[in-house]
């Protein structure tokens, strides 16, 4: 998985575009809690949740090593349908944009680690992880999150599973620093297993991608006679019944080196 900071610039790559409501993106704030919000309840960004969930749950996934979410599920499920009665809600659409970066990054890590005979396991993981915490350092990026009234009303009618207000707020301080420390310059500016341009040509191709398919939600919608900048209507909750774990559900969760910027100089 990439660190927050690479989906922090992803965000970015659509929200500082110019052309985010061509996109269909209405609360700019929403999108961006969107795009982190599959690993919150995972445990590991955000250690200090109520509980947690399972990553196969929140991200579509499968408990294998290097696992790849299923971003067209998660659209199958919660956008789809909705689209019948309107446009969808910001933080949903930046949510399938976190499992669309997931998705693309896994698999390319995958091909490469295959390809070299790079065996799995946490050596492996966590030169990963220093090598996407690394490159997020050179996005520039700039914004956090914010409990605005949008975001709140959009937490409370999130479809996939119930969003508490303290965990969000316990999140947007976990992310201010994940910001603040990508602002600084990091120790090592060395690629431990990825090459640079790997992970850069990836970044490209998942806001390609993005772009296109947040395109294709706003011709469909106008399709369908919609407005896609209106507001999404109010639609019944059918979350399912997820397993509600009292811990993280993964064994690296406290590794700080899972997923934080910590590559800094002091």
């Amino acid at each position: 998985m990439p660190s927050w900071n690479i989906h922090t610039g992803l965000a970015e790559k659509i929200l500082d575009s110019g052309h985010a409501s061509q996109l269909g993106v209405r609360h700019e704030d929403s999108y961006l809690w969107g795009n982190l919000l599959p690993d919150l309840y995972v445990g590991y960004m955000v250690p200090a949740v109520g509980h947690t969930l399972r990553y196969v749950d929140t991200h579509y996934s499968q408990p294998v090593s290097i696992p790849i979410p299923d971003a067209q599920a998660f659209w199958n499920d919660w956008i789809e349908p909705a689209m019948a009665y309107g446009p969808v809600d910001d933080m949903v659409l930046g949510t399938w944009a976190h499992l669309l970066a997931d998705h693309h990054y896994n698999q390319r890590v995958r091909v490469y680690n295959a390809a070299h005979h790079i065996p799995s396991g946490d050596k492996t993981r966590i030169a990963k992880q220093g090598d996407f915490d690394l490159f997020g350092h050179s996005l520039g990026i700039h914004r956090t999150l914010d409990l605005t009234p949008q975001v709140l009303a959009e937490a409370a009618r999130y479809p996939h599973y119930a969003l508490d207000p303290l965990d969000l707020e316990v999140c947007i301080a976990a992310d201010k620093d994940i910001v603040a420390a990508a602002q600084k310059p990091p120790v090592s500016q060395d690629y431990v297993l990825l090459p640079r341009q790997l992970i850069a040509d990836v970044f490209d191709e998942i806001t390609h991608d993005t772009q296109v398919g947040l395109k294709d939600y706003v011709e469909r919608l106008k399709v369908a006679g919609f407005d896609p900048l209106a507001p999404a209507p109010d639609l019944p909750l059918r979350r399912p019944n997820l397993e509600v774990l009292p811990e993280p559900s993964v064994r690296f969760a406290k590794d700080y080196q899972a997923g934080a910027a910590h590559n800094t100089a002091s």
